[in-house]
C-alpha cells in the first residue's frame, strides 16, 4: 500500500509504504477447556472428566445423575477463530454450549465424538466424551422447609428428623408453606392434610393445624413420612414503648427526658418534653415494642385517638401560650389486654433573657481577630486599602437575634432646655423631641448643673423620638447633646451568622446589637 500526503498548497509528498503479510494458516486443533453438562427439566449437577482434562487426551468419561435426559458440553478451541467442530454430526462453536444429546430409550451410556478441524485443514483432533447415567437414588429426604409469617420451628431440617414443630405468631388465621425442597431433585412428595386426602401446596393457605409430607425417593425403594404440627403462640404481654420522638413547628426535635436519662428510655413511665416559646406546635409520635400491641392516646383527659397493631401513634399539640404544658397519655395495650401507660409532659418554656456572644470574628485579608469573652468593645486595626471585611457571629442562647449595624455621616448637635418648676422635687422633668431624617440612629445625653437621668434607647431608625429626662431639685437649666448618623447597614444575622462589612465612609461606627429571646434583655458590642 503506498499512502500520499499532499500539503496545503499542493504539493504532492514521498508516498508512504506499507507491506502487509498474511499469515500461514493455522495446524491447532486442541481443545485447550471441555466442560459437560446435563440437561432435563432441573439443573443437575453432573461429575468430573475421568481423567481430568488435557488438550492431548482423547477420550474421557463422566457420571450424571440418572434423571438426565440429554446431555451437552461447552468447548473452547486452541483456535477459536477459524478451526471447525462437529460432534455426532453437529457443529459446535469455541465458548458456547453445543447441541443437546438426549439418551436413547432405556440407555444408560452416551458417547460424543467430537472432532476439530484445523484452519489449514491439515489436522483434525477427535475427543470422545462418554456419558454414563447414574443408578436412581434410594434418598428421600427434606433439604428445605420454611413457613411464612414469622414461623419459628423447633429443629433445623435433618436426615434424621420425621416430626417438626412450627409455632406462628399469637392468632395467625392460617398457615403458608413458603419453601420446600428435597435433599435428592430425583425425589418426589406431596403434602396432605393429617387423615385427610386434600392436598397443599407451595404458597397456598390451609388452616389445619397438622400435615403430613410424603417424600418418594427416586428408586421408589423409599417413602419418607414428615408431619409438622403447627400451633400459635400464646398472647404477648409486651405493653411497652420503643419510642417517644417528636418534631416542633421549626423542624427541630422535640428534645425528650424521662426521669434522670436525657432521651426516652422505655423502662421509665414519666417523660417531659421542653419546648422553645418560639415554636407554636409539636408533633409527637409513639411506637410499640411490640408491633402488635395497639397505643390510646389521651391529651387533657380526652381520647384523641386509638392505633392499631403496626401503625405508630402520632398526634399534633399546638402550645398557644408562653410557659404552658400538656400532658399526652399513652396507653399501650398489648395482645393479652394488659396496659402499660406512659405520660409525656410537653412544656412550652418561657423565653430565654440570654443577650451574650458566644463567639466573634472578624477577618481582612491577612488577619483573623477573635472574641475575647466579657467583653463588649472590640478593637482592631487593619490596613489602609482594606475595603471589607468578614464577620461571623455565634449568640449564647437559640433564641436570640443578633442585628449587626454600621453607621456614618456624624453629626452633632446641642440644645438648651430650662426647667420651670423650680424648686420641686425632683427639679423639672421634661421631655425633648428630636426629628431626624429616615433611616437615621439617634443617641443623646442630658447634662444638668447637678446631675440628670435620662432614658436613651439603644437604636431607633423612627423619624422622630421622644427622651425623658428627670432633673434633681437645684437643677433649674439643662443642655442636651444628641448625636445623628446616617445607617448605611444593616443585617440580622438570626442567632448564628456571617456577613461582609464595608468600610467605605467616614466616621465609621459598627455595632453589633444581641436582642434575648424575650425581647427585652439586649447587649451592645461596639466593633
Amino acid at each position: 500500500l503506498l499512502l500520499y500526503v499532499t500539503s496545503e498548497s499542493g504539493v504532492l509528498g514521498v508516498p508512504y509504504e506499507f507491506y502487509i503479510t498474511r499469515a500461514a494458516a493455522s495446524d491447532n486443533a486442541l481443545l485447550t477447556a471441555l466442560i459437560p453438562q446435563a440437561r432435563s427439566d432441573s439443573a443437575l449437577v453432573v461429575g468430573s472428566l475421568v481423567p481430568a482434562f488435557s488438550p492431548s487426551v482423547s477420550t474421557y468419561v463422566v457420571a450424571v445423575p440418572y434423571r438426565t435426559a440429554a446431555v451437552a458440553f461447552t468447548p473452547t478451541m486452541g483456535d477459536p477463530f477459524y478451526a471447525v467442530g462437529i460432534a455426532n454430526g453437529t457443529i459446535f462453536q469455541s465458548g458456547a454450549q453445543s447441541a443437546e444429546y438426549p439418551f436413547a430409550a432405556g440407555a444408560s451410556t452416551i458417547t460424543l465424538l467430537a472432532a476439530i478441524t484445523s484452519e489449514s485443514g491439515l489436522f483434525t483432533k477427535t475427543y470422545t466424551i462418554v456419558y454414563q447415567r447414574n443408578a436412581p437414588s434410594s434418598v428421600a429426604d427434606l433439604a428445605k422447609l420454611s413457613f411464612a409469617g414469622g414461623a419459628i420451628m423447633d429443629a433445623a431440617v435433618s436426615t434424621d428428623r420425621f416430626s417438626y414443630t412450627v409455632v406462628l405468631p399469637y392468632n395467625t388465621p392460617s398457615y403458608t408453606i413458603s419453601e420446600i425442597a428435597m435433599l435428592d431433585l430425583g425425589s418426589t412428595y406431596n403434602i396432605t392434610i393429617a387423615n385427610t386426602s386434600t392436598a397443599v401446596g407451595v404458597g397456598g393457605a390451609f388452616t389445619a393445624s397438622t400435615v403430613l409430607i410424603y417424600i418418594t425417593s427416586e428408586d421408589r425403594s423409599v417413602l419418607k413420612i414428615v408431619t409438622v404440627t403447627l400451633a400459635n403462640s400464646a398472647p404477648s404481654s409486651d405493653g411497652t414503648l420503643a419510642s417517644i420522638a417528636g418534631t416542633t413547628s421549626a423542624g427541630d426535635a422535640l428534645p425528650v427526658t424521662c426521669g434522670s436519662f436525657s432521651g426516652f428510655v422505655s423502662s421509665e413511665r414519666l417523660c417531659e418534653g421542653a419546648v422553645s416559646n418560639k415554636r407554636t406546635w409539636t408533633t409527637v409520635t409513639a411506637g410499640p415494642s411490640d408491633p402488635a400491641a395497639y397505643v390510646t392516646v389521651i391529651i387533657s383527659g380526652v381520647v384523641v385517638g386509638v392505633w392499631a397493631p403496626n401503625v405508630t401513634a402520632f398526634v399534633n399539640i399546638s402550645l398557644t401560650q408562653i410557659a404552658s404544658s400538656t400532658l399526652v397519655v399513652f396507653n399501650v395495650t398489648a395482645q393479652d389486654n394488659s396496659t402499660t401507660q406512659y405520660q409525656l409532659t410537653v412544656a412550652r418554656v418561657a423565653p430565654a433573657s440570654v443577650s451574650t456572644l458566644s463567639s466573634l470574628v472578624v477577618t481582612d485579608d491577612l488577619t483573623k481577630y477573635s472574641f475575647v469573652a466579657n467583653t463588649t468593645t472590640f478593637l482592631m486595626t487593619t490596613a489602609v486599602e482594606q475595603t471589607i471585611l468578614g464577620v461571623t457571629a455565634v449568640a449564647v442562647d437559640a433564641g436570640a437575634v443578633m442585628i449587626l449595624y454600621r453607621l456614618d455621616n456624624v453629626t452633632n448637635t446641642s440644645v438648651a432646655l430650662t426647667c420651670n418648676s423650680v424648686g420641686s422635687t425632683p427639679g423639672c422633668t421634661g421631655s425633648l423631641c428630636v426629628t431626624s431624617s429616615t433611616n437615621t440612629v439617634v443617641s443623646a445625653g442630658v447634662y444638668g448643673t447637678n446631675g440628670y437621668t435620662m432614658s436613651t434607647p439603644l437604636v431607633t431608625r423612627n423619624t422622630t423620638q421622644y427622651y425623658n429626662f428627670t432633673c434633681l431639685k437645684s437643677c433649674t437649666a439643662v443642655t442636651t447633646t444628641w448625636t445623628t448618623t446616617q445607617l448605611v447597614q444593616l443585617v440580622n444575622l438570626g442567632n448564628t451568622g456571617s456577613s461582609t462589612l464595608s468600610l467605605a465612609g467616614a466616621g465609621l461606627q459598627t455595632r453589633l446589637v444581641v436582642t434575648a429571646e424575650e425581647g427585652v434583655s439586649l447587649s451592645t458590642y461596639a466593633l
